[in-house]
């Protein structure tokens, strides 16, 4: 069926509440591999003169060593400017964050869900609500380094990536 979202999602690991209305998530480019070649480059730093959205895209790789617990998490920073952003991380959304709302600027993202040997996606929306809005910080940061006998590589949660889904 050739069906963009709506009632008929296709994603039924990450279930239905993982994708919303917005253009960019019916066509599942907050999905891993979905080719973002035609986009233009941009950064949330810089962020939008006007009203509306962008939603902004990077990889990375982490070589965390196995026997390291090192629990991870996106910081935002809350600011006058007002905007909203959602986080998607290797295709699951995890987080909304308004930036003029507290208290919550910080989205833990537990290993499974990020890659603590490998390649990560990640997606970050930037909805300037009342015209110029712009990140003053949107960083992904370390809580601890923990030494233990943790010996387990966990990889990732197995979940499909926008060919299983899109193409």
């Amino acid at each position: 069926m050739d069906y963009v979202g709506g009632e008929y999602a296709p994603d039924d690991v990450r279930g239905q509440y993982n994708e919303g209305g917005w253009y960019y998530e019916r066509i599942g480019a907050h999905l891993p591999g979905f080719d973002d070649s035609r986009w233009s480059t941009c950064t949330p730093y810089k962020g939008r003169d006007t009203a509306g959205i962008t939603v902004y895209r990077t990889e990375f790789e982490l070589d965390i060593p196995d026997d390291a617990d090192v629990p991870l998490a996106f910081d935002f920073e809350l600011d006058t400017a007002a905007y909203r952003s959602v986080i998607w991380v290797n295709g699951w959304q995890f987080g909304r964050f308004a930036s003029t709302l507290g208290p919550q600027t910080s989205y833990p993202v537990p290993e499974g869900i990020l890659d603590h040997q490998g390649k990560n996606e990640v997606v970050v929306t930037l909805w300037a609500l009342n015209g110029t809005a712009k990140m003053k910080k949107f960083e992904l940061n370390k809580r601890a380094v923990i030494s233990s006998s943790k010996t387990s590589r966990i990889g990732l949660v197995n979940a499909p990536d926008w060919k299983d889904l899109r193409d």
